[in-house]
């Protein structure tokens, strides 16, 4: 059964959306001021990330989700799978290559050397950790900038410990709560395998290879139908097969408009309602309590309600649904298929942009390296797919594969795109729309370039089948995707004990 058709106007387009061209100019400012306060709400961290601590502030044992210590966790992990019967890594100084990134900062590299105490031996911890004493004494010989206080002294009892001598309980309780994993791993470095401390802190190697031979299958299974689906979906819109099903409406309407620009302002709300709350239960410097991690979640789903906006505005239930393109399309289960099919098809695209992402992210960290470097942009998703709280999962599951797909959706490929599309063509169309969608998302600005090309894959998916059940089912698929790939890996790389 289809959906009703839709009326047109003797130029072949939809009647106008509700609203006036007055309503449609101040929709017009409302967006893009408030659109653009979500963005520059979601770079402040990026762009100041707030004063680094000062050298006295000493060093911090690393938390669950920071990258630099789940890199280390994956490296020791693997190389426990490939010790040979001596308890030799094969290849051990090659398998170092993976530690080795660029913009290392000083306490970094004394946690490489701590890796590589584990992977190639104590001679090459040994030559690593008197590198970067050689460095800091250079330093504080030309009064450059101070490394971190009692760093020093960290590579003097990591030296020792290498070098086979013997630590008293107080300096072990020292280097651990300054090094946490790092300083474990060192104290058990010449410990048997099968030490249960040791175990602990190396094991789990063999689930670590499964999953991610299971994620090169998937990912390379995806590149080939995305290669295969392309070369397919060229050849059918060459030859006119692919006719797009979307009508846009004739200018002058503004409810859809209106609806992008409440969607940011109830979005800006809800942030500040969330900052209130933190600065009144969570003390400078603390880790915001696993209760508010769950309220900010939980009071997303307040957002839910924004595409139904029109329908204060006036516009009937039926009309609502046909505009914004809750509708039947050809079928479901047709609709799905379609969705899923434009959604390979346009995967090449996805790829060269994180493939630009990557190299920009590779090349800022040449030029901010060094000691005092910026670090690597935050990751709260790992930090909550680590964390191992059930809730939490539960509810970052949840978001990604019900709330996104029908709140974005229905505001930028069901709203946006259809206002758009009553004034422009389809490209212009939906590169706004994708930029606005890209700009929500609260990632580096350098890193927003493959979340905008899925936005105009979505965008036009949205033109060919008019209906929304297309981008709404491969949206919520390809984040489930990520998260099966990404959260047993982040499982498997966070911090043991």
């Amino acid at each position: 059964m289809h959906d009703a058709p839709v009326t047109q106007t003797p130029l072949g387009r939809d009647t106008p959306d509700a609203g006036t061209p007055f309503s449609a100019r101040l929709a017009a400012i409302g967006a893009f001021v408030f659109v653009g306060l979500v963005m520059l709400l979601q770079q402040l961290p990026h762009v100041f990330p707030g004063a680094p601590e000062p050298p006295e502030a000493g060093v911090t044992a690393p938390e669950q989700g920071d990258e630099f210590t789940m890199q280390a966790v994956m490296l020791v992990k693997l190389a426990n799978v490939v010790r040979d019967g001596s308890g030799k890594v094969q290849d051990g100084e090659r398998l170092m290559n993976l530690a080795e990134t660029p913009g290392q900062t000083l306490v970094e590299r004394v946690r490489t050397a701590v890796v590589a105490g584990e992977v190639v031996g104590a001679e090459e911890a040994l030559r690593r950790l008197d590198a970067v004493g050689t460095e800091i004494a250079a330093a504080d010989a030309q009064s450059e900038d101070a490394p971190p206080a009692g760093l020093d002294a960290d590579i003097a009892t990591l030296r020792r410990i290498y070098g086979g001598e013997t630590v008293d309980d107080a300096e072990r309780e020292e280097l651990i709560a300054r090094h946490g994993y790092f300083a474990k791993l060192a104290l058990v470095h010449d410990a048997p395998r099968t030490d249960p401390t040791r175990e602990r802190l190396t094991g789990g190697g063999i689930p670590l290879v499964l999953t991610l031979t299971a994620v090169m299958v998937v990912v390379t299974g995806a590149f080939i139908a995305a290669v295969v689906l392309f070369i397919v979906g060229v050849i059918r819109f060459s030859s006119g097969r692919i006719r797009p099903r979307f009508t846009p409406p004739l200018p002058g309407g503004s409810v859809f408009l209106e609806t992008v620009a409440v969607m940011a302002i109830a979005f800006l709300a809800l942030q500040a309602v969330k900052l209130a709350i933190a600065t009144a239960f969570v003390k400078e410097g603390e880790r915001a309590p696993e209760w508010l991690i769950v309220f900010s979640l939980a009071t997303q789903w307040l957002l839910v309600a924004v595409p139904f906006y029109p329908l204060l505005r006036g516009v009937p239930w039926p009309e609502l649904k046909r505009r914004i393109g809750w509708t039947r399309g050809e079928g479901v289960f047709r609709e799905i298929g379609a969705g899923l099919g434009a959604y390979f098809a346009t995967l090449p695209f996805l790829f060269v942009a994180i493939g630009v992402s990557l190299f920009i992210l590779f090349v800022r960290a040449l030029v901010d390296g060094g000691n005092g470097g910026p670090a690597a942009p935050d990751n709260p998703v790992a930090e909550l797919l680590g964390s191992g709280s059930p809730l939490l999962l539960i509810l970052v599951f949840l978001l990604a594969t019900v709330w996104a797909p029908f709140v974005e959706e229905s505001v930028f490929r069901g709203a946006l795109y259809r206002h758009l599309r009553s004034w422009w063509g389809v490209v212009p169309s939906a590169v706004v729309t994708a930029i606005a969608f890209g700009v929500m998302h609260g990632y580096p600005f350098f890193l927003l370039l493959p979340v905008i090309v899925l936005g105009f894959n979505f965008s036009l998916m949205r033109e060919w089948r008019g209906s929304l059940i297309g981008p709404m089912v491969t949206h919520g698929l390809h984040n489930a995707t990520l998260l099966a790939i990404v959260g047993p890996l982040m499982w498997q790389m966070r911090i043991p004990g």
